[in-house]
């Protein structure tokens, strides 16, 4: 029977707080013993957190007091770790993509889809918020309707912030590869940039025993390393290599019309496009002789034929239509592996700086020495395979060379059928780090964690959609889409370019172009004949009145 995974976990020294889809668990962490859990609530308070749709981000405070979520539902929950009781619930304008608590526990620090970051206290006030009309509120791409107090905004999606260790400055990356350094709370004054990626950035790090450097990582086949408050990249690590090796999980053929944003995407409001179906495409023509005739076109049977003037062929309508749908779709090719980098953090083990991270839809747990000079040259990187994909990891309280390692249980690759005689995998592994290896312990909690889960629909695992940043992360990806590259410094199309000009999509459009053009003609003609008739008739009719009056002259 399928179970869901584990997607988040947090160790702390008491308590080990585990989120699996939308249910939250709270395990005693030397015993492994469930303290509290979402599925033991009562009826209507359980169905209300299924309800909520699987938890995207969470954050729980130093002192494990209080454990902050959000699901689908744009809720921003605040819950007491200690029996899990809603302590408040707050809407939020768009959908988050990270919280955290500041280090006073006082303010909750949320980042959206439309690149904006917001502070709530964790306590709301039970006074209704009063609307402000600070000019900060009218910089925020949107209303707040829980009154958030706007810290920064981006122009695009927001994928990832970290405040300093000081909480002086926040930094914020998103996926148009912009690292920015802002004061906190004053976010409206930029400390500094950090320029130098050319894909998008997913994941930012500042490791606690070098807080002025960042650690960054995205779409691009190396890892960054800033000095952050200066603006200065210090080293370029290379891990493609490695990593591509690992990467099982492949991305979602994107379907026609989707920009690989959700409904509070970046870049607007509606993440989809409407399709331009018979019905569609009326709406996106500007002359009225185009409306007319695209109209008389849709009473037109499924029999009716499109003309290419250029060939000489007929088409049928419905055909021509499909092509333009179909040639609409990006190329049918066998999808690739793609390298978005999920997390990353940092340790000391045996005394030596140790950076890790993951890969969405890797299989394996990646580490490397911290490169203390460049002149050292690149490190080299490691990896551990777990043979599922690793969802979350995290470092064992008062350890340095411990982790836990969440991973996809229920996955496996499409070539390996499932037997009903097969023993589960496990939901969550506890290794220890050495400097070129990883050992597997054994550990109560990881036991008592594996041993009971929550039971799940395959529906309702299709709900988590825990590898979408693979197609929505990447953007823009054909290198011919620059709109800052003049026509004439284009570079000549590559062979992929020119199958792509010759594909489907091009014949499709060209065949739409050019009956629109063949419209737009025949309206023009049949505009300029009207107009000839209209002036023939006013001449005829102002001539026969000169010849009568001329003949009344004359019989005068």
């Amino acid at each position: 029977m399928s179970t869901y995974p584990c997607t988040k976990i947090f160790h702390g020294e008491h308590k080990t707080i585990v989120i699996s889809g939308p249910h939250i668990r709270v395990f005693d962490t030397k015993s492994g013993e469930i303290l509290s859990s979402t599925v033991d609530l009562k009826s209507d308070e359980r169905d209300s957190v299924v309800k909520s749709g699987p938890v995207r981000c969470a954050a729980v405070d130093v002192g494990y007091t209080h454990l902050a979520t959000s699901g689908e539902d744009k809720k921003l929950k605040v819950w007491t770790v200690d029996g899990l009781k809603l302590l408040s619930e707050r809407e939020l304008p768009k959908k988050p993509t990270q919280i955290a608590f500041t280090r006073d526990v006082q303010m909750l620090v949320v980042s959206d889809k439309f690149g904006d970051v917001f502070s709530y206290p964790v306590t709301p006030s039970s006074l209704p918020e009063p609307k402000s009309e600070d000019k900060n509120d009218a910089l925020a791409s949107h209303e707040n309707p829980s009154g958030g107090n706007l810290i920064l905004g981006h122009t695009s999606l927001l994928t990832s912030f970290e405040l300093s260790h000081d909480e002086k400055y926040i930094i914020t990356a998103d996926r148009d590869e912009h690292i920015r350094v802002s004061w906190y709370p004053q976010g409206y004054n930029i400390e500094s940039y950090c320029m130098g990626h050319k894909k998008f950035v997913s994941a930012i790090h500042s490791p606690s025993f070098a807080p002025h450097i960042l650690i960054s990582g995205g779409g691009e086949p190396d890892l960054k390393v800033w000095d952050w408050h200066a603006g200065k990249r210090i080293h370029d690590i290379p891990v493609l290599d490695v990593v591509l090796s690992s990467i099982e999980v492949l991305p979602k053929k994107r379907k026609w019309g989707d920009n690989g944003d959700d409904d509070d995407g970046g870049e607007g409001e509606g993440g989809s496009k409407k399709p331009h179906g018979r019905k569609g495409r009326r709406k996106n023509k500007s002359r009225a002789s185009v409306d007319e005739d695209a109209a008389d076109g849709e009473e037109q049977d499924e029999g009716a034929t499109i003309v290419d003037d250029a060939s000489g062929t007929a088409t049928p309508l419905a055909r021509a239509e499909s092509e333009e749908q179909a040639g609409s779709a990006e190329p049918s090719a066998s999808p690739q592996p793609t390298l978005v980098v999920q997390k990353i953090d940092s340790a000391e083990v045996q005394g030596q700086p140790v950076v890790l991270f993951s890969a969405v839809g890797a299989t394996s747990l990646f580490w490397l020495n911290f490169p203390s000079s460049s002149a050292l040259g690149a490190p080299a990187v490691h990896a551990h395979d777990f043979g599922r994909p690793v969802l979350d990891f995290v470092r064992v309280f008062g350890t340095s060379d411990r982790f836990l390692v969440c991973v996809d249980a229920d996955w496996r690759l499409e070539s390996e059928p499932a037997s009903p005689a097969e023993s589960p995998s496990v939901l969550l592994r506890v290794v220890q780090l050495s400097s070129d290896a990883i050992v597997d312990l054994e550990s109560p909690l990881v036991t008592s964690i594996n041993a009971n889960r929550i039971p799940a629909t395959q529906a309702d695992l299709a709900t988590l959609d825990l590898y979408a940043h693979l197609t929505s992360m990447p953007k823009n990806t054909d290198a011919r889409y620059n709109p800052m590259r003049r026509d004439g410094d284009a570079p000549a199309p590559d062979a992929r370019t020119q199958r792509m000009l010759s594909s489907a999509k091009a014949a499709g459009k060209m065949k739409t172009r050019m009956k629109l053009l063949e419209n737009a003609k025949m309206g023009e003609a049949e505009r300029g004949s009207g107009e000839r008739e209209v002036k023939r008739a006013r001449s005829d009719v102002e001539g026969g009145d000169g010849e009568e009056v001329n003949e009344a002259m004359d019989q005068s």
